[in-house]
């Protein structure tokens, strides 16, 4: 079985003004498909976005997680991720299955409109999808403690 390709949708945004106030716009909404291959890899440690190996990331996450049986450990590890590294990792899986690509990590940036959540579950299935054997129980508990609370768990 094959590495699976995740896809993320990239989009312009501008703010217009309808009556009296400012909204989101999105326009030219396209689908690009993700993969990290070894090319990325090294591109991303040539252009400095990456430093470490992809497998000593998901290592050292799971070596902090690992015999903690509470949801405060997994925690504790996601307020400890940058948001940047993970936009790091993203734009390189981008530009592992889009390698003719003229984005730069800025262009990327500006059309790239995912929240905190919703970036960190992406990192997270991308680092999965690339590590052979990679612990699914790990990265299924970091999604949970990252779920965002239902109507009534707010209550």
């Amino acid at each position: 079985m094959g590495k699976k390709i995740h896809t993320i949708t990239l989009r312009e945004l501008e703010f217009v003004e309808i009556e009296g106030e400012y909204k989101e716009v999105y326009k030219d909404e396209k689908k690009y498909p993700l993969f990290l291959s070894n090319h990325a890899l090294r591109r991303g440690r040539d252009m400095g976005l990456v430093h470490s190996s992809m497998i000593s990331d998901l290592l050292g996450m799971e070596k902090s997680v690992k015999g903690k049986e509470d949801d405060a450990a997994a925690r504790d590890l996601i307020n400890d991720l940058s948001e940047e590294k993970m936009h790091n990792v993203i734009y390189l899986a981008f530009l592992g299955a889009n390698p003719r690509s003229e984005y730069t990590i800025d262009d990327f940036l500006e059309r790239y409109h995912l929240d905190y959540t919703e970036t960190l579950n992406l990192y997270l299935e991308i680092l999965k999808s690339s590590v052979a054997g990679g612990n699914n129980k790990f990265a299924a508990g970091l999604r949970k403690s990252t779920k965002k609370p239902s109507s009534k768990e707010k209550k």
